[in-house]
């Protein structure tokens, strides 16, 4: 065997060094939106690489997104190691087999989160920078907070019930605020910022901090995270009327995966409303776990209780990912019921509903409502 000389020694190590810069060149800079240069870097190099977080694709990042109430809850459960869960029950806008059922669940039962009220937890809806260190505040279990006070530089900024959690993050360094004493704590969460103040609980934490199991009490008197969206004067407490949506197949009843579009308050005249994810990322983490839906005849899909409206939020059927999304058209019901049959090529659609759920007892100046997307996968 031919001994290496010193140049080839020395060629080869360059070789090596050169493929594993490259290498980690290649796993820093597998977004196309974050640089290098970006005072976020870091945290999403932290936070992908433990995989507490992902891209919105294989190559983006999206770092300038909000951050839904289940994509908080959802990055809790993963730095808690994903506990396995057992679904249960607790609010009535989150089913089983969604992508963040069980964190949500896992969250709710370790009280780390308690809805915002009427038996809703609005996951799409955005989470503000005050109830995500809430959230991570009561997730990490920091002893003799109960009392503790933020700074004045802040007070009348963070509402009542996030002080303390507020507190602990300003005086952990978990969050900064500017020298003008802005802390923007009722702001939506970026998730950039998500991402860094996950980074900074790293150091702060030596580990995972695994919440313990709640201890139940005779009489629990829970306290709800306020809604994000604003109560209108006088009207006393409001609760959207949602019913069931389903479709009827060959005789068997199906129940819909559900997208939650958006949820407004109409205050005096004014439109105040809270957006979810966008619709394609959300199809495409969803999609493998619709049921196929078969059938020979014709659907029906039955709205029941009551509503504002059924609309479809487009008038044409349209592609994604290889399925054809059909909307059932507003003016196909006739009292709550539609019935329809598809083309007869072979196809998989997507065939979806949106039903906006109201208090229809609020009047015109004073209501609120909920818009859902009702969809069902069907395989002809």
């Amino acid at each position: 065997m031919k001994k290496l000389t010193f140049g080839t020694l020395v060629v080869l190590l360059c070789l090596f060094f050169i493929t594993q810069a490259y290498a980690q060149s290649l796993a820093s800079n597998q977004f196309s939106d974050i640089s290098s240069d970006d005072w976020f870097y870091e945290a999403v190099e932290h936070v992908t690489s433990k995989k507490i977080m992902r891209g919105t694709s294989d190559a983006t990042f999206m770092p300038g997104d909000k951050m839904s109430r289940a994509m908080a809850v959802t990055v809790l459960y993963r730095l808690a190691g994903e506990p396995q869960t057992q679904f249960q029950p607790m609010f009535n806008d989150v089913l089983a087999g969604l992508w963040y059922s069980e964190a949500v669940i896992w969250a709710a039962s370790n009280e780390i989160v308690q809805g915002v009220g009427g038996g809703r937890f609005e996951p799409h809806c955005n989470v503000s920078r005050e109830q995500f260190i809430t959230m991570l505040n009561r997730y990490s279990q920091p002893n003799n907070l109960d009392n503790a006070q933020i700074g004045s530089q802040y007070m009348g900024q963070v509402s009542e019930w996030a002080m303390a959690a507020m507190h602990w993050a300003l005086s952990s360094g978990l969050m900064q605020g500017t020298s003008t004493g802005a802390l923007r704590p009722k702001e939506s969460l970026g998730r950039a910022e998500c991402a860094m103040i996950l980074l900074r609980f790293s150091h702060y934490a030596d580990g995972p901090l695994h919440p313990p199991e709640p201890t139940p009490t005779s009489e629990p008197t829970p306290t709800s995270e306020p809604t994000p969206t604003p109560s209108p004067p006088g009207s006393g407490t409001m609760q959207y009327e949602v019913g069931n949506v389903s479709l009827i197949a060959d005789g068997n009843v199906y129940e819909p995966q559900i997208y939650h579009v958006h949820s407004a308050t109409l205050v005096g005249g004014n439109l105040v409303s809270a957006s979810g994810v966008p619709f394609a990322w959300w199809l495409d983490e969803n999609i493998g776990t619709m049921p196929d839906i078969s059938y020979s005849g014709s659907l029906q899909i039955v709205v029941d209780g009551k509503f504002g409206s059924i609309s479809t939020g487009g008038w044409t059927p349209s592609n994604h990912s290889g399925m054809i999304l059909y909307p059932i058209y507003s003016r196909s019901f006739n009292d709550g019921i539609a019935t329809f049959t598809l083309p007869e090529e072979p196809q998989t659609y997507l065939v979806y509903v949106d039903v906006t759920w109201t208090n229809t007892e609020i009047d015109h100046q004073h209501r609120e409502f909920l818009t859902n997307r009702y969809i069902f996968k069907i395989v002809e």
